[in-house]
């Protein structure tokens, strides 16, 4: 009996090779890829996140949507001491 888990997982590697291109690596090495791989994995995450909170409280969504647009814009801010 197949389990349940594999459509869903199914569909999330669809979306991260059609929308992320999990498919091609950006940099060589394999420490590299795996740094591509975890980036790929937080923003699916973030979309989700998004997701499930603007059902649930919209106006939080748009707080957490405003402040991953700065950073995207400005990425230097997430490593700034």
């Amino acid at each position: 009996m197949t389990p349940k888990v594999t459509p869903l997982m199914e569909r999330s590697f669809a979306d991260a090779t059609n929308c992320h291109g999990l498919k091609r690596a950006r940099w060589r090495g394999l420490w590299r890829q795996a740094i591509q791989d975890l980036l790929i994995a937080i923003v699916q995450n973030l979309r989700k996140l998004i997701r499930h909170l603007s059902q649930s409280h919209p106006e939080r969504a748009g707080h957490l949507s405003a402040l991953l647009s700065l950073f995207l814009d400005r990425p230097s801010l997430l490593f700034a001491s």
